[in-house]
């Protein structure tokens, strides 16, 4: 299961063409509840917070504070970067919780 009873997923593309593919894609999955968007900023920071967040391109500095102030307290975000996957744990208090999980090559992240 992606989610559990009552949850969703929410795809987000920073390029159009990206969210149109994927829309004409999860067209083919009726039984998923997948919203997609477009969004001019990193996220969906008006739908946070969420439990979970993955990231399928590179952040090339650090990671974003913006995706991570979309995390629910506990929640977790799989993100590349600068070639390393990180798992970023959001605790209540302080600096998340970081740890690396091997080098990869993602395309780069569109920042605003």
């Amino acid at each position: 299961h992606l989610v559990g009873p009552g949850g969703g997923v929410w795809g987000v593309e920073r390029i159009p063409e990206l969210q149109e593919g994927a829309s004409s894609a999860v067209v083919h999955w009726p039984w998923a509840e997948v919203r997609l968007a477009h969004a001019e900023v990193l996220g969906l920071p008006e739908h946070g917070a969420f439990d979970r967040i993955l990231v399928s391109a590179e952040a090339r500095r650090e990671v974003p504070e913006e995706l991570v102030a979309q995390l629910a307290i506990g929640g977790v975000m799989v993100i590349p970067v600068r070639g390393q996957m990180l798992r970023v744990v959001r605790r209540e208090a302080g600096d998340p919780e970081i740890t690396r999980h091997g080098w990869y090559t993602f395309v780069p992240l569109v920042t605003p």
